[in-house]
């Protein structure tokens, strides 16, 4: 019968654990064991456990390991074993986090606390014009401390503060932040593309940037601004309305010098209003008999 300090040994040497790390949306293979070869007939088992607190594990995959292994319920879908037995995952995300296990004849052989890595990248204001700041993180969901963090700017370590001040870093329990600032002026600045590199525990994560250089001064004087353009045309429009308003009231109060019956011609005139005479009654007639060669009397 072994005894059980030697039983203890044995898995203690076979078994494998680490934190691995990976950066989100990047793909990352975890190896159930290093320079160890199976007979044929081993029953190999990869499982997972999201590390909170009640979670049961989880199975993914079963099988023999000269098989290929059956995919279980549990497994998502960018999920997969390679031919070796290793354990690959595609495009990880933050949900992914977590302890993954291999074993081998219900003996643990590898086990990976995996933490997905996210980066993010803002530009930060400043008051300088000739002078650009960007913020760079590298922080993980995890609820354990966050391991030593390089960052690196073009190849070059950057220490907490260099002796320009113009890189500097932070460093917190989940977290680490990199505040970099260039010169536009700068020769080695201009108009090249700067990387930055966050490292840990064998994994990185990029940022590329381009240093843009300031807008050329204006040597022409100013200019409209294309927002103040519609405010140009209706002070415009407005002008002319009040205007054509102003000269269509001088017309209206002018006062008008024609007499409109001295204007028509003789014969054209109206007769006076009223009731006509006898007399000129008769006259009238007198004219039109005379004219028509009639006698009044046989009228």
């Amino acid at each position: 019968m072994t005894p059980t300090w030697i039983l203890l040994v044995l898995q203690l040497r076979f078994t494998r654990e680490e934190d691995a790390y990976v950066q989100k949306g990047q793909d990352r293979e975890l190896p159930c064991s290093r320079g160890d070869s199976f007979s044929g007939a081993e029953e190999l088992t990869w499982s997972y456990n999201a590390r909170v607190a009640g979670t049961p594990a989880v199975p993914l995959f079963r099988g023999v390991a000269t098989q290929a292994l059956k995919k279980e319920a549990g497994a998502w879908e960018r999920l997969s074993v390679l031919p070796n037995h290793s354990l690959y995952l595609r495009g990880a995300e933050d949900g992914d986090t977590g302890t993954y296990w291999c074993s081998v004849q219900r003996a643990t052989r590898s086990t990976y606390h995996l933490n997905v890595v996210t980066g993010t990248h803002t530009v930060l204001p400043t008051g300088h014009a000739n002078m650009t700041c960007h913020q760079f993180s590298c922080a993980i969901a995890d609820r354990q401390a966050l391991p030593a963090v390089t960052w690196r700017v073009d190849g070059q370590r950057v220490q907490d503060a260099d002796g320009q001040d113009r890189h500097r870093v932070f460093s917190g329990s989940r977290a680490s932040l990199l505040q970099a600032c260039w010169k536009r002026s700068d020769k080695g600045a201009r108009r090249q593309k700067s990387r930055v590199r966050c490292e840990l525990k064998g994994t990185w994560v990029n940022f590329n940037l381009t240093v843009k250089e300031p807008p050329a001064p204006n040597v022409r004087g100013p200019t409209c601004s294309s927002a103040l353009i519609p405010l140009a045309v209706c002070a415009a429009l407005e002008f002319l309305l009040l205007l054509a308003l102003g000269a269509a009231l001088w017309r209206r109060g002018r006062p008008d010098r024609r007499s409109h019956l001295g204007d028509l011609p003789t014969h054209t005139q109206p007769d006076p209003p009223g009731p006509k005479s006898p007399t000129q009654l008769y006259e009238n007639v007198g004219l039109g008999c005379a004219a028509g060669g009639a006698d009044p009397a046989q009228l």
